[in-house]
């Protein structure tokens, strides 16, 4: 079931199937290799600076919406920003 609800949410963010494969048996290996952690890192580092690219450039966008609408979309924002947040706390502790 927790494999579904991994593929599933990498599927929603439009990653090509082979690397939800990769991450996929990254994850369900007892044995976990340096570099293969190392790579999946870099990956995540690269996404996390592409996320923070696309958040500055949709500014002017969320900037032109009602303030009702700003409201619930920084809402959303806020929620996955916690959940992000709580996630690394946990991998880094």
């Amino acid at each position: 079931m927790e494999t579904l609800h991994l593929v599933s949410q990498y599927k929603e963010l439009n990653i090509p199937l082979l690397e939800i494969k990769e991450k996929v048996e990254l994850f369900q290996t007892n044995r976990i290799e340096k570099e293969q952690v190392l790579k999946y890192t870099q990956a995540l580092s690269k996404r996390m600076e592409y996320l923070e690219t696309e958040l500055k450039e949709m500014r002017p966008m969320l900037e032109s919406l009602t303030e009702e609408q700003q409201k619930s979309v920084m809402n959303k924002m806020s929620t996955q920003s916690m959940a992000l947040a709580k996630v690394i706390m946990v991998l880094f502790t």
